[in-house]
């Protein structure tokens, strides 16, 4: 191993490729959670106004669809309405992380933010040690894998929510297909 300049160990070259490598894939799985939300919200909207469109139908289905079917189709609409409002929520909670910071990182965009120009970031940078600059690799790693693993959190309960609306959803299709 190096010696950095302060007289500590360095970390091995193979070390720092694989910080820099799991740095990139928890980003890629950041911006993956992101796609996923995206696309449950695609899929809610399109569900959502063909609900929207028949709200009206399946709210009164208990006066004009024989029983229990008209209840069905009622209470379809209700859950409908309740796990479109939880996914939506979930989803937006994953778009919004709100974790506590972790340790600084001259490798996260809001710590470098922080300098007060292009010039004063550049000093921060060549003022440090090879070491210093890998434990700032590694705290990014970690902060970034944090937000993945909450992003993805949320993730699966959106998806969870947007599975059941599709189902009440088109219960509630089929059952007013059926009885017209």
């Amino acid at each position: 191993m190096n010696e950095d300049t302060e007289g500590n160990e360095s970390w091995p070259i193979a070390h720092v490729e694989f910080a820099s490598q799991s740095l990139d894939r928890a980003s890629r799985w950041v911006q993956f959670a992101d796609a996923k939300v995206g696309a449950m919200l695609v899929i809610l909207g399109i569900a959502f106004g063909d609900l929207a469109s028949h709200a009206r139908l399946l709210y009164k289905a208990p006066d004009s669809v024989a029983a229990p079917w008209g209840e069905f189709a009622a209470a379809s609409l209700f859950v409908a309405l309740a796990t479109a409002a939880l996914t939506v929520w979930f989803c937006a909670r994953a778009l919004t992380p709100k974790l506590i910071p972790g340790e600084e990182s001259i490798a996260y965009f809001g710590d470098v933010a922080q300098a007060k120009s292009a010039e004063e970031f550049r000093t921060q940078l060549r003022g440090l040690s090879d070491q210093q600059l890998t434990d700032h690799l590694a705290a990014q790693v970690w902060d970034v894998s944090r937000i993945a693993k909450w992003k993805f959190a949320r993730v699966r309960l959106a998806f969870f929510f947007v599975l059941l609306f599709l189902a009440a959803w088109a219960l509630g299709r089929v059952i007013l297909a059926l009885a017209s």
